[in-house]
């Protein structure tokens, strides 16, 4: 008899916590709410952000500049010297003058379809289906003490995406990206904090990334004008 009420107990058990499991796209439907909305998000054409990444105590100006589906351009200003990464839908370049480069030199094809994911001014998750990116539900995990589900996202390029959502405010709380950039395969995490209102969106502007530092958005500015031409190096 014990051993019947004990596998009772499992059953029901187990019957709780189907019935209270999240699929992914329940998981993402809370998340785009919490952002503000499908439709506030769908309105994104272009997002401007400016603010400093912080490496041992020095802050290094940065500002990023995206025009949806048309181009990104990440700008950084160290010793009176920028060096800045473009990306489009056809092809990118870098320029690193902190190591000697002395004009823009192109992304690889591979590279530029790995990274044309960044290019989306919304959201991964958005939608996530009609851009050809799939996700599965990874259950529950823990991130520094917060209860989070666990999403894992591919892109149509390849790209890798670990979600971390949290249950209570449904705010990303951390993801982390697997990508192959000149043909080795590169991990970044991100944790995510201080979300604040801009417009009707919720954006955050503090990201802690492992490989760059901590990132801090003075501004963040949604549909403001830019330039394409901006998305061209200079010759």
């Amino acid at each position: 008899m014990k051993i019947m009420k004990s596998l009772m107990v499992c059953l029901l058990a187990l019957a709780f916590t189907a019935s209270h499991a999240q699929t992914a796209d329940e998981v993402i439907t809370k998340y785009i709410n919490a952002l503000g909305g499908a439709d506030a998000l769908h309105k994104i054409n272009s997002v401007v952000l400016t603010g400093n990444i912080n490496q041992g105590g020095q802050k290094i100006p940065l500002k990023i500049s995206l025009l949806n589906n048309k181009g990104v351009k990440v700008e950084y200003t160290f010793n009176g010297l920028t060096g800045y990464q473009i990306i489009t839908d056809k092809a990118g370049w870098n320029f690193n003058p902190f190591q000697g480069q002395t004009k823009p030199e192109p992304m690889t094809d591979d590279d530029v379809k790995q990274s044309k994911d960044q290019l989306d001014a919304t959201d991964d998750l958005l939608d996530y289906a009609k851009k050809g990116y799939s996700v599965e539900s990874l259950g529950t995990d823990d991130v520094e003490g917060t209860d989070c589900y666990k999403l894992k996202l591919t892109t149509s390029g390849g790209k890798e995406k670990t979600i971390y959502i949290g249950t209570e405010d449904n705010m990303m709380v951390k993801k982390v990206e697997k990508s192959t950039i000149n043909g080795k395969e590169i991990e970044s995490a991100s944790m995510y904090s201080n979300f604040k209102k801009v417009g009707d969106l919720v954006m955050a502007f503090t990201q802690v990334n492992a490989n760059i530092g901590e990132i801090t958005f003075d501004t963040i500015e949604v549909n403001v004008p830019i330039d394409e031409k901006i998305f061209a190096p200079p010759l």
